[in-house]
């Protein structure tokens, strides 16, 4: 017969059992793991890091965009099936914990009975209502069976608890952490998503501004042509001054020369043009002032070096005009607006002897 104390029950009963792991405990578990899935992020935002090629840099982009969607659904996946053999385990477990309670109860009673089967007859009897000795010999060994059965049964049970208990907490964290790296995930593809977005801004203006580059280089390109169709190049005389008479030179003006020197020409302006002044006269008295003044020569050179050009500019006029360098190696078309725009500051004044062509 099974002798077995409630003391000794009850201790079997709390031995059995297993404390749960808490929320904040397995929180604090899912923090420590999560760094890993952190760190994968981190590596596919990093792919769409920006470049000097605006092109290349949304190609990145959009690949960090899509790893990083696949990486959540992944999770999302993963999180999906831990949470459905979560549930199963917490059911199954409850379950178990629901027939160790119950059997915990039979059990006391047994050895609540067990306990009185050492008392006296007459309790024993009142207890077990048996009316004879061998009906409470029968019910002494079925009581003592009864102990020993329904032990086997709860050690069973908190054998299954124990069991259970560790697989519960371990997928618990893990559902944890994967909560974590969700969050994580959705995080990191609105982050790329926002990458990309920039990026997408950045190619539209590399566009814009490529096309406006080329469109300013068009316009440049067609005003060169413009003005190489528009200037003529002038007859290259044998000399200046030589016939063309004497003449006194003005403080901002030049003198007619002989026998002149040449430079060499230059198809760039020395410096930013004027806009071309109006009321000016006809085309022809500007040919028959430079013929007056240098033969036609745009880079005739006065013997002294002082006057140049084919407008016999001196240099301090020049400068004052906006250009920069020798006059005489300025290009033609640079002379012609510049001693125009000297006629509407000064009239013919500057050229006194050749000046009444431009009357």
């Amino acid at each position: 017969m099974v002798t077995t104390p409630l003391a000794a029950c009850y201790g079997l009963l709390t031995m059995s059992r297993v404390h749960p792991v808490g929320a904040a405990l397995r929180r604090a578990m899912a923090l420590s793991t999560v760094m890993v899935v952190t760190l994968g992020l981190g590596a596919i935002s990093s792919d769409a890091s920006p470049s000097a090629d605006p092109a290349a840099t949304l190609t990145a982009a959009h690949s960090a965009r899509v790893a990083a969607e696949r990486r959540l659904d992944q999770l999302r996946t993963e999180q999906a099936a831990v949470s459905a053999e979560l549930a199963e385990l917490s059911e199954g477990a409850a379950q178990v914990a629901s027939d160790l309670a119950a059997t915990e109860r039979e059990l006391r009673s047994a050895a609540v009975a067990a306990y009185l089967a050492g008392g006296d007859e007459q309790q024993w009897l009142a207890f077990m209502g048996a009316g004879d000795l061998a009906e409470q010999s029968s019910r002494m060994t079925l009581a003592g069976q009864r102990v020993a059965d329904t032990s086997e049964i709860v050690e069973r049970l908190a054998q299954l608890k124990a069991d259970n208990d560790p697989k519960l907490v371990a997928l618990s964290a893990r559902a944890d952490r994967l909560s974590v790296a969700v969050e994580q995930a959705e995080s990191a593809v609105l982050q790329a998503g926002a990458h990309e977005a920039d990026a997408e801004r950045e190619v539209a203006a590399a566009a814009a501004r490529e096309a406006a580059a080329q469109a300013e280089r068009e316009a440049a390109q067609r005003a060169a042509q413009a003005r190489q169709s528009a200037t003529t190049a002038p007859p290259q005389p044998p000399s200046v001054g030589s016939g063309t008479g004497s003449k006194v030179p003005a403080v901002t003006t030049s003198a007619p020369a002989a026998n002149p020197r040449t430079v060499n020409p230059s198809d760039a302006p020395s410096g930013p043009l004027p806009a071309e002044p109006e009321g000016l006269p006809s085309e022809d008295k500007w040919a028959a002032l430079r013929k007056c003044e240098s033969g036609g020569n745009y880079r005739a050179i006065s013997p002294s070096g002082a006057y140049r050009g084919a407008y016999q500019f001196d240099r301090r006029t020049w400068a004052g005009l906006g250009g920069t360098g020798d006059p005489a190696a300025a290009p033609p078309y640079e002379q012609d607006l510049r001693a125009k725009v000297l006629y509407s500051q000064r009239g013919a004044r500057p050229w006194p002897v050749c000046g009444r062509f431009l009357a």
